[in-house]
C-alpha cells in the first residue's frame, strides 16, 4: 500500500493516505459445516470405530456417555496442524436430582425408592449404588438424626435406587422415630 505525497516544500513534507483502500477477506472455500452430534463411550480420537459408516466433518460434536471421570465431556471435530482431531470443549456438570419426600418411619426404620429414570433417560447398566451420593435434610418438629443403613440399585425393567434409613428423635429422651417425616433428598452421580 502506497502512501501518497500531498504537500512538499523546503521546510515541510506532508504524506497522506492512499487514493483507495482494498480489503479482501478470505475465510476459506465454502463447504459442508459440521451438523452432526454423536455420542458414545471413550475418547473419539482413539475409538475411531464409531465413525466407520458415518465419517465426522469439521465442527461436528461428540458427547461421551461412558461412566467415569470423563462422563459428559463434549468434543468438537476441528482442523489442527497435522490433520483433524476431536478436541475437548466442554464438560457437563454432574447429574444431580432433588426431591422432597414424605417418608413413613416405623420403630425407627424407613425406606424409599427413586426410579433411575428420574436421573437418566436410559440409566447405564453398570451404574451402582456406590456411584450415587445422597444427602438428606429432614424437616420435623423435634430434633432428629437420620442415617442411611443401606442403599442399592434394584434390577429389572424399572430399576430404582432403594434407600433404607434409621432414624432417632430427641423429645425428652432419644427414641426411635415414628410417623411421617418430610425429607429433602439430594442425589448426585459420583464417578
Amino acid at each position: 500500500m502506497a502512501i501518497n505525497l500531498i504537500v512538499q516544500d523546503d521546510n515541510l513534507t506532508v504524506y497522506g493516505p492512499p487514493q483507495s483502500l482494498e480489503l479482501a477477506v478470505d475465510i476459506g472455500p465454502k463447504g459442508d459445516k459440521g451438523n452432526k452430534i454423536y455420542s458414545g463411550p471413550g475418547n473419539p480420537n482413539t475409538n475411531s470405530g464409531l465413525f466407520i459408516n458415518d465419517p465426522a466433518s469439521i465442527s461436528d460434536i461428540f458427547i461421551r456417555n461412558d461412566l467415569g471421570a470423563d462422563y459428559g465431556v463434549v468434543y468438537q471435530y476441528r482442523s489442527v496442524p497435522g490433520g483433524n482431531e476431536w478436541q475437548s470443549v466442554l464438560k457437563f456438570q454432574p447429574i444431580t436430582y432433588s426431591e422432597i419426600i414424605d417418608v413413613p418411619f416405623t420403630s425407627g426404620s424407613a425406606s424409599f425408592l427413586i426410579p433411575l429414570t428420574s436421573l437418566y433417560v436410559d440409566a447405564p447398566l453398570n451404574l451402582t449404588a456406590e456411584n450415587i451420593s445422597i444427602q438428606l435434610t429432614p424437616k420435623h418438629t423435634a430434633p432428629v438424626a437420620i442415617t442411611i443403613s443401606n442403599k442399592l440399585v434394584t434390577s429389572g425393567t424399572s430399576r430404582s435406587l432403594q434407600v433404607s434409613l434409621i432414624g432417632k428423635e430427641l423429645s425428652g429422651s432419644v427414641t426411635n422415630l415414628s410417623g411421617t417425616v418430610s425429607i429433602n433428598v439430594s442425589l448426585s452421580i459420583v464417578i
